[in-house]
């Protein structure tokens, strides 16, 4: 028996509750009964993680929606000038903007979702409860950064392209499931690894700077050479790009083969995530 088998045994014998006796002796599996009863402590890791991002800092909900207007900026200056980047009806700006909102977000799950598991080391290493429960915590503390960015982006939108307000505005919450689905597999993957591998922290960020300008944020999905196409719609973050700039443009979706083939990219991740997370967290505590 284990380390890791002994401890749930000791910490199990002083529960009275037959469900910590249960979770303790059997392997970590993702259910999600189990993880709804312990979602206090995600609600309390999840309002921890608000404190100090909004309230505890100095510039607090400002720098959340100064950053990607001042990448806006940047990348404006510097793209602007290169022709086909973006449609000729459609302030090249606000191009951006469309794309770059979502993927902050997602590069910010990746990011912190990454070390999140290493990070709560302290709670892991004395307190049982589905490990899962953290790397979700983050997931949803970046559902509230896009709640709050998202809100200023519609209210900008609305004044300054009227003309674009369309039904399809209600296709929204389908394409920001979609990102926090491929967030979330992507960090299950990411924050497991990495309690094993603490270089993830520095490979992580290194590959999404290429990912980057491998999604079409500063340009359109169709810029890229045919023969390139097929290889680029395993981007989880296309039919992401396509389908916010879709919604709130109305630009051309794309073709139907390479969108499906990112949304696949997205739910593969999210499953296979799953099944490793739930397959290393056994060995969280003796690898921290």
């Amino acid at each position: 028996m284990n380390e890791i088998r002994k401890n749930r045994i000791k910490y199990c014998q002083g529960q009275n509750d037959k469900n910590f006796i249960l979770i303790g002796l059997q392997q970590q599996s993702i259910d999600i009964s189990v993880i709804y009863q312990f979602r206090e402590l995600l609600r309390a890791l999840v309002l921890r993680q608000l404190t100090v991002r909004y309230k505890q800092t100095a510039v607090g909900l400002i720098w959340i929606l100064l950053q990607p207007l001042i990448m806006m900026a940047i990348l404006s200056v510097v793209f602007k000038s290169l022709p086909g980047l973006s449609p000729k009806n459609i302030p090249y700006p606000l191009f951006i903007l469309s794309a770059y909102v979502p993927w902050l977000v997602l590069a910010r799950i990746i990011g912190e979702g990454t070390s999140s598991i290493v990070s709560e080391q302290s709670l892991i290493a004395r307190v049982f409860f589905p490990r899962i429960i953290v790397p979700l915590s983050v997931v949803v503390v970046g559902a509230f950064d896009f709640f709050i960015l998202i809100v200023f982006f519609l209210i900008g939108y609305f004044i300054v392209l009227p003309e674009f307000i369309s039904i399809r505005l209600l296709a929204l919450p389908l394409f920001i499931m979609i990102l926090l689905i491929a967030g979330s597999g992507i960090i299950f993957w990411t924050s497991a690894l990495n309690v094993r591998y603490r270089d993830f922290t520095i490979i992580v960020p290194f590959f999404l700077s290429i990912v980057f300008f491998l999604t079409p944020i500063i340009y359109t999905s169709n810029f890229w050479p045919k023969e390139y196409v097929a290889i680029l719609s395993f981007n989880p973050m296309l039919v992401i790009v396509d389908g916010f700039r879709w919604a709130l443009f109305g630009t051309e979706f794309g073709p139907l083969l390479g969108k499906l083939t990112s949304l696949f990219s997205s739910i593969f991740i999210f499953i296979t995530g799953l099944w490793f997370f739930g397959k290393s967290a056994d060995d969280f505590v003796d690898n921290i």
